[in-house]
């Protein structure tokens, strides 16, 4: 049998909304990380859908590293009788090569010279969306990845965005 699915209740799922498009993105904490809902995320993107309305999210994390990726468990029913449900998780690195694919997407034909500026873009937005939760979770000392103190980790991001 396969390994035993990490879970997460609903009261360690949050959510955001995603600037511009006004979509709901869930994130949880793990590990001192962020880590988002990849059907939120591929949703507030806008990447293309099948004929239902869904969007593939396998075929949107083919960019995504082996290790910027996690499938878990998320409480989305409590009290039923099925309350987890599955769903796959990326990292703030699995942002921002999600953002990166979805302007690829946008625009095929860029340049080798425009990519440093198209690198850049999917920062600026990456660090917006943990700028955003900055706020809401400040009490529970969720950082960004890397960050030594959480605190400062949301004051550098705030800076570098504004």
């Amino acid at each position: 049998m396969g390994e035993a699915l990490e879970s997460f209740a609903i009261d360690t799922v949050h959510s955001l909304t995603w600037p511009g498009s006004g979509d709901v993105v869930r994130f949880v904490q793990r590990g001192g990380r962020l880590w988002f809902v990849a059907a939120d995320i591929c949703r507030a993107l806008r990447f293309s859908m099948n004929r239902a309305g869904i969007i593939n999210v396998t075929q949107a994390l083919a960019c995504v590293g082996p290790d910027d990726k996690l499938l878990v468990r998320l409480e989305t029913s409590p009290g039923t009788f099925r309350p987890f449900t599955r769903y796959m998780l990326v990292s703030e690195t699995g942002l921002e090569a999600l953002v990166a694919e979805a302007l690829r997407r946008r625009m095929p034909k860029a340049e080798a010279g425009e990519l440093p500026a198209l690198c850049r873009l999917v920062r600026s937005t990456a660090r917006n969306v943990v700028t955003a939760l900055g706020d809401r979770v400040a009490d529970q000392g969720i950082g960004c990845e890397g960050d030594e103190a959480p605190a400062r980790g949301r004051e550098r991001l705030r800076s570098a965005v504004g």
